[in-house]
């Protein structure tokens, strides 16, 4: 689909780990989706990017960390990552130290903001967390970033995405 709708980039999250799978298991079933995903995306010339996910959400890819593991093991050309700011705010605390890790890799950002301690569900307008943007934006653009920061935001109802959307383009610009 995203290859039909001339959409480079996909976003792609780990799978759940039941409560009777190893972390093991689950990672291997995990690799070996992400490597099937990425063999199809590549004729197609769509970037598959992983994203992670916090401990509430998942138990397989959760730190920046791990992303960079499961990508040395995928050894794929064409699958990159993503850095969801909300998810990463709360399980790799040092934003500026998240670029530097992943710059060479990194295909995609989602922003959104939080308090840094939440259980990364909350993704609220940027400024209104405590995220420091402006380190945060400078390290990806002194790092080579020349993706796309898109919002990616829900924190409640009721929302106004058309209202939400340009108060985040506003404060990012």
């Amino acid at each position: 689909v995203c290859a039909e709708m001339g959409i480079p980039r996909i976003n792609v999250i780990s799978g759940h780990m039941m409560s009777d799978t190893t972390r093991e298991q689950a990672w291997d079933w995990n690799r070996d989706a992400f490597a099937a995903i990425a063999d199809y995306a590549a004729p197609l010339n769509v970037t598959p990017c992983l994203h992670t996910l916090t401990q509430s959400e998942s138990r397989v890819v959760v730190t920046l960390d791990d992303t960079m593991k499961m990508l040395g093991e995928l050894n794929k050309p064409n699958i990159r990552l993503q850095i969801d700011t909300a998810d990463q705010h709360s399980t790799d605390s040092n934003m500026s130290d998240a670029v530097l890790k992943v710059a060479d890799n990194l295909a995609y950002v989602h922003f959104s903001d939080n308090d840094g301690a939440s259980i990364g569900l909350t993704h609220t307008l940027p400024g209104q967390g405590t995220m420091n943007w402006k380190r945060f934006i400078t390290e990806l653009r002194d790092n080579g970033y020349e993706g796309w920061l898109t919002s990616q935001l829900y924190a409640g109802n009721p929302i106004d995405p058309d209202a939400w959307q340009e108060e985040c383009f506003d404060y990012i610009k």
